[in-house]
């Protein structure tokens, strides 16, 4: 999978997750959908090139498991914060969703390498 065709699938995955979470939540716990979707849109377009590079980069200093960990957590912490400070949310939501977003993009791209590998 190219750079670009995991930035898309990330943003195919982890902006809908953020809506849909923020949507089940209600209106009360968002400042807006359209602001919620603009931070997901900023917050993946901000982090993906980092965790892209960062992945190659610590290959022998770190087991495979390890650093998919780091950079990955490192990542849903950052965009969590990004979705407290600019979609409006508290800051226990923004990191739900930064959390489950990922783990779901991160997830399925796992699985698509998988399934590559296996022919």
């Amino acid at each position: 999978m190219t750079q670009a065709q995991a930035l898309l699938l990330s943003l195919l995955i982890e902006v809908p997750v953020a809506l849909a979470l923020c949507a089940w939540w209600g209106p009360g716990a968002h400042r807006g959908l359209r602001r919620v979707a603009l931070t997901g849109l900023a917050a993946t377009l901000l982090t993906h090139p980092f965790a892209w590079a960062l992945l190659p980069a610590l290959h022998g200093h770190l087991p495979r498991y390890a650093r998919w960990l780091l950079v990955e957590g490192g990542v849903a912490v950052i965009e969590g914060l990004l979705f407290w400070r600019l979609g409006g949310l508290h800051p226990y939501r923004g990191q739900l969703i930064g959390w489950a977003a990922n783990a779901l993009s991160f997830g399925v791209g796992l699985f698509i390498f998988w399934a590559q590998a296996q022919g």
